[in-house]
């Protein structure tokens, strides 16, 4: 009893096994169909023309602008209006005669004056020549020549110099050339320290002192 009781429940666990397969077989072959059924959806993508881009080439237009010469017009010459002469009253005339007769009178005194000028420096270098022979023959009165000198026949020119005041007096004397011998130039400044004095300035001299360089020489005579 135990036997058939495995058996049969062993047989149907076997059918219901082949069942379960048998329904998914079915539902297999169902989705299957089902999908071979369904319509297919293509994408069609419009393919557009390819425009050609035009390349725009711009031509250089050369535009030669021709001269044209203006005429040349000549300026028109600007007349010069001539303003009318200042009409003179009697006054303005008197004036000008007077202007006129003082600048003369300027012109007159000046000439008068440079002509004055020139005939006092005149007058003083014709005093001064004279007045410088007249001192040099006054000191060579009182050159003496050394003795010894005069036996050695030392000979010499000395060059002194000195300042005459206006009242004649000697100041400032001092030896300006050497004779190169000291007997001699000696000899010439103490002819000066005995003048001592000359004439005093006349009138024609206006100045308060002149400065003279006179040459003395000493000359051994057979």
């Amino acid at each position: 009893m135990n036997k058939f009781i495995i058996s049969s429940s062993f047989i149907f666990v076997i059918i219901i096994h082949f069942l379960i397969l048998n329904y998914f077989k079915t539902s297999k072959i169902q989705d299957s169909q089902l999908q071979d059924n369904n319509p297919i959806l293509l994408q069609i993508a419009k393919i557009e023309p390819k425009t050609e881009t035009k390349v725009e080439v711009q031509k250089e237009v050369v535009i030669i602008e021709k001269k044209v010469e203006k005429p040349i017009t000549k300026p028109t010459p600007i007349k010069q209006v001539e303003k009318p002469l200042p009409i003179k009253t009697a006054s303005l005339v008197k004036e000008e005669i007077i202007e006129n007769k003082n600048l003369k009178n300027s012109e007159v005194v000046q000439k008068t004056e440079t002509h004055s000028n020139e005939e006092k420096i005149e007058k003083e270098n014709e005093y001064l020549k004279k007045y410088k022979t007249e001192l040099r023959e006054e000191i060579n009165k009182n050159k003496t020549y050394p003795t010894i000198s005069r036996k050695l026949k030392e000979q010499g020119k000395v060059i002194v110099s000195f300042r005459v005041m206006k009242n004649g007096l000697f100041e400032n004397i001092k030896l300006s050339g050497s004779s190169n011998i000291k007997r001699l130039d000696e000899a010439a400044l103490n002819a000066l320290y005995e003048t001592k004095k000359f004439k005093p300035f006349e009138n024609e001299l206006n100045k308060e002192f002149v400065d003279f360089e006179l040459p003395l020489e000493f000359i051994v005579i057979n």
